[in-house]
Order: C-alpha cells, then sequence, then structure tokens
C-alpha cells in the first residue's frame, strides 16, 4: 500500500512540473491541456531518462532520474515566465481578437479551466485507486500479462 501511495505521489509530482509546459503547447484545449499534464510529463520524463541512458549521455540510474525532473522543472518554470509575459502583454492592449485568442492561450487559471483541472485530478485518482484495489487481489506475477509486464521491467533495466 505504501509503494502505491509513493508511486502515485511520484506521478502528481511529474504532473505538476509538467502542467506549465502543458499549458503552453495544449493552451487551445478546453482545459488549456492540464488534464494531459501528467501523461506529457510521464511521456517527457521517460523518454529523456530512456534516451539519455541508451546513447550513453549518462549511466542509467537515481542521479539521471533526479536530473531529468529537475531539468522538467527548469522547463516548467521557463514555460510559466512565458505564459505570464503572454498575459503582461494582453494588458498592454492589442486587437479585440487578438486579446482574446491570447487570453485563452495565456491564462489556464480562469475559474472554467480550474474546474477542468481540478476535474481531470479527481478523474486520476479515483482511477488510480481502483487499479490499486484490483491488483491487490492478485499480486504475484504469473498470471496473463503480467509476466510481459515484468519482461517490460527486466529490458528497461
Amino acid at each position: 500500500m505504501l509503494a502505491a501511495l509513493g508511486l502515485f505521489v511520484l506521478v502528481e509530482l511529474v504532473g505538476l512540473l509538467a502542467a506549465p509546459l502543458a499549458a503552453l503547447t495544449l493552451g487551445r484545449l478546453p482545459g488549456a491541456g492540464l488534464g494531459f499534464a501528467k501523461v506529457l510529463g510521464l511521456l517527457l520524463a521517460t523518454w529523456l531518462i530512456w534516451i539519455a541512458g541508451a546513447l550513453g549521455i549518462a549511466p542509467y540510474g537515481t542521479p539521471l532520474i533526479v536530473g531529468v525532473l529537475v531539468l522538467m522543472g527548469v522547463v516548467g518554470v521557463l514555460a510559466g515566465l512565458r505564459l505570464r509575459a503572454l498575459a503582461e502583454r494582453l494588458e498592454e492592449g492589442g486587437s479585440r481578437r487578438r486579446l482574446a485568442r491570447l487570453r485563452r492561450l495565456a491564462l489556464p487559471e480562469e475559474p472554467v479551466r480550474r474546474r477542468l483541472f481540478w476535474g481531470a485530478e479527481a478523474v486520476f485518482a479515483v482511477t488510480f485507486a481502483l487499479g490499486v484495489l484490483l491488483a491487490s487481489f492478485a499480486p504475484d506475477v504469473w498470471n496473463t500479462e503480467k509476466p510481459m509486464d515484468m519482461a517490460f521491467i527486466t529490458a528497461l533495466n
């Protein structure tokens, strides 16, 4: 149970690190793309870790993982600063149409987007809890697709 809670916290952390990047790149979606922050963050982190290890840029291990997460945090801060700069440009003025388009892109903290973000968080938490509950009934690795899961984990390690 403690391992599942640790995984949940890790996924939340990666999602929060990638949230400004998701808001910047997927800002035209209804929720500013913030519901996709976890998926984007996990894909980006695992791809960077894998490519750095595969190309020999850094040896695979905890320092590489922490380094990639720190890099994602720095990129997230830069994306957040870019969103703030866009918001400041909105306040300076501009045409109505361009102003409305930039506002939708630059301000993911609007109330509707905030509700969509928290809705996506709730869906993730409930789905994760149900998955943990389901896995708790058969935690051993000997049935159906579980050997293939272990093959993937072994290949990654």
